[in-house]
């Protein structure tokens, strides 16, 4: 079961949508949030994220999500994050280049109630 939930969005409505969601399927995970992903990446950098999911915009105010996770899979550490992208998109290329990065779900926004649980089911999250 994962521990930390974190999340890299700079819509506040959608983490707050989140967190109603996490609340009604009762999964309460520690829960960190970056709006930028230069302020993502540094604490990355300074902290152990074992047993923690992140769930990930691909269209952040400085930097894109896919830039994220480049720089993420750099790291051995963080190889096998569990990633869920939250996107607006349905391009294949930009699809192609997640799963190339590794991810593991994607999640397309606006965010549905049903959606999240598929995608947290499908990673052992929470039970189905």
């Amino acid at each position: 079961m994962s521990s930390k939930l974190i999340i890299i969005e700079d819509d506040l409505a959608i983490i707050h949508l989140l967190k109603r969601y996490m609340k009604r399927i009762d999964w309460h995970p520690e829960l960190i949030h970056f709006e930028y992903g230069t302020d993502a990446l540094a604490y990355f950098a300074e902290n152990q994220c074992d047993n923690s999911v992140l769930l990930l915009d691909l269209n952040l105010p400085d930097m894109s999500g896919i830039d994220i996770l480049e720089n993420l899979r750099q790291n051995p550490d963080y190889i096998d994050l569990p990633v869920i992208v939250l996107t607006t998109s349905n391009l294949d290329d930009e699809r192609h280049d997640c799963l190339a990065l590794g991810v593991d779900q994607f999640l397309e926004k606006p965010v549905h109630f049903e959606d999240l649980l598929l995608n947290l089911a499908n990673l052992d999250l929470i039970s189905a």
